[in-house]
């Protein structure tokens, strides 16, 4: 293996291994200890997993340990993105970005598995990030001819789906509403539901920085 792969594929993998530990956590000091742990194992022996071709499992422990230690959908995304951003040149390099890309997607698909959806919109954003992770990673098994990759990655994507929509239909409908001009959220609540309590629900709803100042027209639960 030429010098220039390995340093290149040691200098991609603790890059990856950065971009996780970077990420907040919370769950105990035992969790955040055994994810520190297995990272810096990783860093450290980078160039003998390297040589050796095995460095998919140290790897994979990451992950899985970061999910142990709290790691939140968005986090596990921001990991993936990071090694999205890559360019790698040597093949070895390649895999490295590639099963670091899968491994943080699924790790985000687990994460968001545990994630209380309080309101469609949350549903629906969900399904909007996952369709184009997916995307990409669906299109790059593809193009490498990766059969077996493209059929797990398109499971994976279908029963994340199946499941962020069965928890959306359990949440209630949403309706529209409209207004002359904008009202604070507990006037709002009041005219919508006759409950001024229900305003943090619309402001929820609507992502809203300050209640003070709804949208004239927005989404309300239609109960």
């Amino acid at each position: 293996m030429k010098k220039t792969t390995i340093s290149e594929s040691i200098s991609l993998l603790r890059s990856v291994i950065s971009a996780i530990l970077a990420q907040p956590f919370s769950s105990s000091a035992t969790a955040g200890a055994e994810l520190r742990r297995v990272c810096g194992d990783l860093s450290a022996n980078a160039e003998n997993y390297i040589r050796a071709s095995a460095f998919g499992s140290p790897l994979a422990a990451c992950f899985d340990a970061a999910y142990m230690a709290g790691m939140d959908p968005a986090a596990f995304a921001r990991v993936r993105t990071v090694a999205e951003d890559m360019r790698p040149t040597s093949q070895m390099a390649v895999v490295i970005v590639t099963l670091s890309v899968r491994l943080a997607l699924a790790g985000e698909c687990r994460a968001l598995a545990d994630v209380t959806m309080t309101s469609r919109v949350d549903v629906e954003s969900a399904v909007a990030r996952m369709r184009i992770a997916f995307e990409q990673a669906l299109d790059f098994a593809m193009d490498n001819h990766e059969s077996e990759t493209f059929k797990s990655l398109s499971a994976l994507y279908a029963a994340v789906v199946r499941d962020l929509t069965e928890r959306g239909r359990k949440l209630p409908q949403m309706v529209s509403y409209s207004f002359p001009r904008s009202l604070p959220a507990i006037v709002l609540a009041q005219r919508l539901y006759s409950d001024s309590a229900r305003a943090d629900e619309l402001k929820l709803e609507n992502v809203v920085p300050n209640p003070i100042f709804m949208p004239a027209s927005g989404r309300a639960l239609s109960r």
